[in-house]
């Protein structure tokens, strides 16, 4: 890219540390949505069984409360250093996370309403304003090649959020299983082995317990909810340490609305 004459990328961007900052942090938020969306809805239907409607009519808190503070974020970043209104942004994604970490089997949809609105609250707070921070912190002759970078960065988060997390769901689905049929002494070892096996190549779905009784049906069906619920909130602790990380990177950056429009001049401007 540095010796192309019309680089995709313009590396040289990256020489800004705010810019490099708001793109990483970019890269982190979307980790941490994704933390919340792909892992929530798995928990909704898998374990609690809601169907799709009823699945998004309770995650709805989420982008009710991002779509009211979103508006609010950039008159906050005009009086408050913008460092500080993305790091608390990040701090309570994180902290919606660690509440989402928390539920168990029998968790309510009302539950979720708090964890979720705190969620909103910190995407309000991040999203507008770091694409504020990115672009301002390059040249307007690039601003087209910044723009692309953020959304690809974002999509690369969201990619990795989808792959790393889902890898931290399954390895901990099995060794939760492993663990807890190592401690059935009276379970044939065959069956053991089946039901990890299924549960290492399909998930959930992978644990075929058709030819069983019914009341083993039902308490392996117990059992599978209860360790996909410990092994998804080992994946949301992930996430929040993601999230944790981001509230850090966004200390780097040094931007200030104000005082970058009070350092326009007329004479600068006709320069």
């Amino acid at each position: 890219e540095r010796r192309s004459t019309a680089p995709l990328i313009d590396l040289s961007l990256f020489r800004n540390v705010s810019f490099s900052a708001g793109n990483f942090l970019g890269l982190l938020l979307m980790f941490g949505l994704i933390g919340i969306i792909f892992l929530l809805v798995l928990y909704l239907q898998v374990v609690r069984d809601y169907s799709a409607i009823q699945t998004g009519l309770l995650v709805l808190p989420m982008p009710l409360t991002l779509m009211v503070i979103a508006p609010l974020a950039g008159r906050l970043t005009d009086r408050i250093n913008m460092r500080w209104v993305l790091s608390f942004g990040m701090l309570m994604v994180a902290l919606a996370l660690y509440f989402l970490s928390q539920i168990t089997p029998d968790t309510t949809g009302q539950t979720l309403i708090l964890p979720l609105m705190l969620a909103g609250l910190g995407m309000g707070l991040v999203m507008a304003p770091l694409g504020a921070v990115v672009m301002a912190s390059a040249p307007v002759t690039k601003s087209g090649s910044a723009s692309g970078i953020l959304t690809t960065l974002r999509q690369v988060g969201a990619t990795l959020g989808i792959s790393v997390l889902g890898a931290v769901l399954q390895f901990n689905m099995v060794k939760n299983l492993t663990v807890f049929f190592d401690g059935i002494p009276f379970m044939p070892q065959t069956a053991k082995d089946a039901i990890i096996e299924g549960v290492s190549k399909g998930g959930m779905g992978g644990a075929a317990t058709e030819n069983a009784p019914v009341f083993l049906q039902a308490l392996i069906a117990d059992v599978m909810s209860e360790q996909f619920t410990l092994a998804l909130s080992s994946a949301m602790e992930v996430a929040m340490f993601i999230c944790i990380g981001g509230a850090l990177v966004a200390l780097l950056i040094n931007y200030h609305p104000r005082r970058k429009a009070n350092s326009i001049t007329p004479d600068k401007i006709l320069q």
